[in-house]
């Protein structure tokens, strides 16, 4: 899931980013029948979700929060804020 308008979340008011959130993963899940749905938080740098974003994430029974900060996850890293690394670092 990633929101229904894809709007910077770190700026929304909570019911709307309650909305966002919730209508995106009960979308996907009705698409795809399947009841895990990880969510990408829209532009996905430090700076475009908060930590109210994360709970709301949490809360809505998402199995995770995915970020687009670059770097490797390991165990310490939290499960609503996963890193990803560019498709283009390993471009050979």
């Amino acid at each position: 899931a990633h929101s229904m308008t894809h709007q910077v979340m770190a700026g929304m008011s909570r019911e709307v980013a309650i909305y966002e959130v919730i209508e995106s993963i009960r979308n996907v899940r009705e698409i795809t029948k399947q009841k895990e749905v990880a969510f990408a938080y829209p532009f996905g740098g430090i700076d475009s979700y908060t930590m109210e974003t994360i709970n709301i994430v949490r809360e809505s029974g998402a199995m995770c929060g995915c970020t687009s900060i670059p770097e490797m996850n390991n165990s310490r890293t939290p499960i609503f804020e996963l890193r990803r690394i560019p498709a283009e670092t390993f471009v050979l």
